[in-house]
């Protein structure tokens, strides 16, 4: 009996073996294969941010930079150890003396231009060439502040802050350069530190510390560039001594420009840049 129902379900397993090998039916000839429907996303239009770069504005005022006057060549004390005073009764500023040349930079008209003027006592004052094409800024300062090209260009100004801003708008910065002259003292006598403008700031700028830093020559000036990443997009910055005492020194930073793209050649080569297109230098 056993062996019966052995035979019975070895024959019951070779028959579903054999239907499953059976020829499968053919497809209908009208039958479509599926195809898959797919739906683009609509391509998001790009900002043309080309146009916010301070190299492609069309119009340019020149900007002199004499850094400041001349009446006490940088002392704030006589030999008596008192301190000056200048002709408004107050105390001299630290910075008067000559910036020994002449140093000019072109900024667009439409940008706004914060003037840092030092009068012949030494004092800053903040001072604004305003937005030509966003007028509608000029209720943020009062009269006494405002200052045509002209009017800037006759006093001693040391630093200039330039500041795009996209049409119709008063509060969005898209581009911004800062552009200082600046020198050491006639009377400087830090020595621990060194004795040139160059080797007070590679020890309190750190530039041993800079991985990006590249040093280079300049029209025969020492040029050292580095980029600073940040998390706005960040900047790059250019240090140019003109000799042992004077230098100037320039920040430029675009929102569409983010640092972190670029290399140090990159940054280096968008400083000689601005310094070829935008500043001029002569010895007096």
């Amino acid at each position: 009996m056993r062996k019966k129902l052995l035979t019975g379900l070895c024959a019951g397993i070779m028959l579903v073996g054999l239907v499953g090998c059976g020829p499968k039916e053919s497809k209908q000839e009208n039958e479509q294969p599926a195809t898959e429907q797919t739906t683009e996303a609509p391509k998001k239009e790009e900002k043309d941010t080309s146009k916010f770069d301070i190299l492609s504005q069309k119009k340019l005022e020149e900007f002199k930079i004499r850094a400041s006057g001349a009446e006490y060549d940088g002392r704030m004390v006589d030999e008596n150890g008192n301190r000056i005073m200048g002709d408004d009764g107050e105390p001299v500023g630290p910075n008067v003396q000559n910036f020994a040349y002449d140093v000019s930079i072109k900024l667009p008209t439409n940008y706004t231009v914060n003037a840092q003027t030092i009068d012949k006592n030494g004092h800053l004052l903040d001072r604004y060439r305003l937005n030509k094409e966003v007028e509608e800024r000029d209720h943020y300062w009062d009269e006494e502040y405002k200052k045509s090209t002209d009017e800037l260009n006759n006093d001693y100004t040391a630093k200039v802050i330039a500041t795009g801003f996209e049409k119709d708008t008063d509060t969005y910065s898209y581009d911004k350069l800062i552009f200082v002259a600046t020198f050491l003292p006639k009377h400087f006598k830090n020595t621990e530190h060194g004795t040139t403008l160059e080797e007070v700031d590679s020890y309190y700028q750190e530039f041993d510390k800079k991985e990006n830093l590249v040093k280079s020559d300049y029209k025969g000036y020492t040029l050292y560039t580095n980029k600073v990443d940040t998390t706005d997009g960040g900047y790059v910055e250019g240090y140019l001594y003109l000799d042992n005492v004077n230098k100037v020194y320039l920040t430029y930073f675009n929102k569409y420009q983010n640092t972190k793209d670029m290399s140090k050649e990159d940054a280096y080569e968008r400083v000689v840049e601005l310094l070829d297109e935008l500043v001029t230098v002569k010895k007096k």
